[in-house]
């Protein structure tokens, strides 16, 4: 209890500690160990910290989170930061945002702190698929943040793997770039993420890509190499039927194939060609070869006589379950996209519930704008609005938000929006409608002119 205590006193230290390196001394009993004085200052520091941990683990603490009061032991630190909340909270937290995606909101949950999640925390309460997935995450957000010529090989992201392969920048704009997977070796266009091809205009939509996914993994099947080859010459051709005026026209799924009998026709029977006429004469409007599996619907709309050429479906029921699961997938995806808007830089699909068109991606941390897509400036994100015709809020919207108004809820950050630019009816207006702003008015006492259309406004606050 003296060393404790009293020691400081003995030895002479007061408010600070110097420390130097051990010279000779002739106290035979002095030993020079301390070589390295800033190692030995660390080891103090690590000592201290170690010491204060464990005196703080022993006291009880209100969690920041739930407001419950804990022990110590049932706390975590941050380690980015000093604050600590309790384990079962930061656990469903890490857990919520991994399984989202969402690790840029990996942070401190005090407003003025919001300091990254440290690694060796994140260790403690994932498990190790968790943990992994976080890893895989953490990397290429920030590869695609720090470098914007890489992609991932969408072949290898098929089979569950993340492989980066950096795309170089064509001369032409009008040129694709062409990226070559160096794992897989499968080329592809780093901005469609399709087949190599030469020109931007070449590019397949994102639903068309879909489609050719969905189409591999229904085709997927563990037959060799000879059973497929024999089975590809038996269905090369395909058999040809007329559709008369007094017959059914087949109804197809999104994947070109049949979805449920109809004579002669059955369910799962690919539509390869579709003709006007008959088959002594008849005019080709679409075949799968040449275009796109949306516009084949809109073929078959037209009146009968039809000629069909199709290919009868080889597959069994265990690969019809297969396929409708695939298909099901898709359909899924297809919502997902009419609902959503793509990141401009990570390509991360976000779908927004309500609010302005002002989104931020919790992926890669870039504001985009949600009605056209384009990414907007973070530091004056409100600017894009003024200055490129999109509205800040859509007219659905604006009317939710009256609704709502007029049973008395009001919404903060729109109210926050409407003192910086005004009512947003108004400009959605003028934004769509090209109706013309409002009249000039000569400028009054603590007024602020308009850095787009030069009109004055009356000044809110200082």
């Amino acid at each position: 209890q003296m060393l404790r205590g009293e020691s400081a006193a003995i030895l002479g230290i007061s408010d600070r500690v110097v420390l130097s390196a051990s010279g000779e001394s002739d106290d035979v009993r002095a030993v020079a160990d301390m070589l390295d004085p800033m190692a030995t200052m660390m080891d103090l520091l690590q000592y201290n910290e170690r010491k204060e941990l464990e005196i703080w683990s022993k006291e009880t603490h209100t969690c920041g989170i739930c407001f419950s009061e804990k022990a110590g032991t049932q706390f975590l630190h941050l380690g980015g930061c000093v604050h600590a909340f309790c384990t079962e909270c930061m656990t469903e937290m890490a857990q919520l945002h991994v399984r989202e995606g969402s690790i840029l909101e990996l942070k401190c949950p005090l407003p003025d702190c919001r300091t990254e999640v440290g690694a060796s925390m994140l260790e403690k309460v994932l498990d190790e698929q968790s943990y992994e997935r976080w890893a895989r995450l953490k990397t290429q957000q920030i590869m695609t943040a720090e470098l914007t010529n890489v992609v991932f090989c969408p072949r290898c992201e098929e089979s569950g793997q993340d492989v980066a392969c950096l795309a170089d920048t064509p001369e032409n704009e009008e040129d694709a770039p062409v990226v070559t997977c160096r794992k897989c070796h499968y080329m592809f266009c780093a901005k469609c993420l399709g087949v190599a091809h030469s020109r931007i205009s070449e590019c397949i939509s994102e639903e068309d890509r879909m489609l050719q996914i969905a189409r591999r993994k229904a085709d997927s099947t563990e037959l060799t190499h000879a059973e497929k080859r024999s089975r590809q010459r038996q269905q090369r051709g395909g058999q040809t039927c007329e559709i008369g005026p007094e017959d059914a026209v087949p109804q197809v799924d999104i994947m070109g194939n049949v979805s449920q009998d109809c004579e002669p026709l059955a369910e799962g029977d690919e539509i390869l060609q579709v003709a006007v006429g008959t088959k002594e004469k008849h005019e080709v409007i679409w075949t799968k070869s040449a275009n796109r599996l949306a516009d084949l619907e809109k073929a078959l709309e037209n009146l009968p006589p039809l000629v069909l050429r199709y290919r009868k479906s080889a597959k069994d029921a265990s690969q019809r379950l297969r396929r409708k699961m695939v298909l099901e997938e898709l359909m899924t995806l297809r919502a997902i996209k009419q609902d959503s808007q793509a990141c401009p830089k990570c390509s991360v699909r976000i779908s927004r519930s309500q609010g302005c068109n002002h989104m931020r991606c919790t992926h890669c941390d870039t504001h985009f704008c949600y009605r056209c897509g384009k990414a907007i400036d973070p530091d004056n994100p409100y600017s894009h609005f003024s200055a490129n015709g999109c509205p800040t809020f859509d007219r659905e919207e604006v009317a939710r938000i009256a609704a709502e108004e007029r049973q008395g809820n009001v919404d903060q950050e729109l109210e926050a929006l409407r003192r910086q630019f005004g009512r947003q009816e108004d400009l959605f207006a003028r934004f769509v409608g090209g109706l013309p702003r409002a009249p000039f008015r000569e400028r009054r006492a603590n007024d602020t002119q308009c850095p787009v259309c030069r009109q004055w406004n009356t000044r809110n606050g200082n």
